[in-house]
């Protein structure tokens, strides 16, 4: 049996596949209920908004995005560039910060050369 603490709370629990406690997972779940319900009524909501309207951190639902829990498929959802912080519909990174990171692979690969 392994203990550890959990991620979101700090409490010691069992540790699972979820990788936190079960009140954790529970509130967790529950809000990806919420966050998917209310996107169901109002399509066009932003992240922000969406955040506001259930009170879920905002950055939770953008893990939720990344991670395919909610789905990218809602024009007006986003998260944000693992670079520069702009927000994105998709990918890691931005159109700009992707530019920039390929020209430094390209200028390294021709340095090595």
């Amino acid at each position: 049996m392994l203990v550890e603490n959990c991620p979101e709370c700090g409490r010691l629990y069992q540790k699972t596949s979820r990788n936190m406690c079960q009140s954790c997972s529970k509130r967790v779940d529950k809000e990806i209920l919420d966050c998917k319900e209310y996107m169901w009524h109002h399509p066009n909501i932003t992240t922000e908004e969406l955040s506001r309207a259930i009170n879920v951190d905002v950055l939770a639902i953008y893990q939720m995005i990344k991670d395919g829990i909610l789905a990218k498929s809602y024009p007006n959802l986003t998260y944000l560039c693992e670079s520069c912080g702009v927000p994105i519909h998709k990918n890691r990174l931005c159109i700009q910060c992707l530019e920039k990171m390929n020209a430094l692979g390209n200028k390294l690969r021709q340095s090595l050369h």
